[in-house]
Formats: C-alpha cells, structure tokens, sequence
C-alpha cells in the first residue's frame, strides 16, 4: 500500500462504527470491529493452511485472532503484518461507508510437533464482510 491518495479513493462519506462479520475465499469466518471510524480491532478469522514439503499436509480450522488497532487511512485502507516467533499474519483491506469491507489475508505459520517443525501457509486468501 502507498501512502499517496486521490479524490477517486476517497469514500463519499464516514465508515460504519460496528461489528463487521464475512467470509474468506475458503469459506471460512471473518470478523472484526471497526471503532470511530479510523481503526479495525478484535480480529479473528479462521484458517485453512498446508504443508508442501510433507506431502501435502492440510491444516484445517485453525483459529487466528489478531489484537490491537489497525489504523484506517482516509481513503478506508488497512493494512498490518504481525509476525510473532511462529507466525507471519499479512492483512490489508478496504472498508466502505456502506459498511462494507473485502481485501486479502495471508498466514504463514510454523507447528511443532515432537522434534519436528511443520511450515504452513494458507496462501493469498480474498474476504469480504459487513456490519452484521
């Protein structure tokens, strides 16, 4: 995402304050706050990854909450990478004044199990929501 921002990006007006609930391109769920109209808290989204170089090793519902503020630009735009020991959580989306929201997420997590350390990915991921 650039900093830069047009007239045609900008939305027609403030976005919704409320809980905003969707689903991801794997037909999993999606939700989050958004709060005074300039930042999205409380995510939480679940995912399904795999695992190349085991044989193709699936992951399925594993559940991803990410806390704290994202900032939303004038233009409605988010974006955060988190990356804690373990995992890399790329987000980005835009939010509209009709309470509507969509963008894409993608999860690169690493599982231990024994002495064995897994990588997985869910690849990039599409998601839509709105105020529910």
């Amino acid at each position: 995402m650039s900093g830069e921002h047009n007239a045609a990006e900008s939305p027609s007006g403030p976005l919704q304050d409320g809980h905003y609930v969707g689903r991801t391109a794997q037909d999993e769920p999606i939700s989050f706050d958004v709060v005074g109209g300039t930042g999205l808290t409380n995510l939480t989204f679940i995912i399904r990854a795999s695992c190349s170089s085991a044989g193709r090793i699936s992951l399925v519902d594993e559940p991803i909450t990410i806390t704290g503020l994202f900032p939303i630009g004038l233009d409605g735009h988010f974006g955060r990478t988190v990356t804690e020991p373990e995992i890399e959580a790329v987000i980005d989306g835009v939010v509209t004044p009709s309470a509507s929201a969509s963008g894409t997420l993608r999860v690169n997590l690493v599982i231990r199990r024994g002495d064995a350390k897994i990588q997985y990915s869910t690849g990039r991921v599409g998601w839509t929501a709105r105020t529910g």
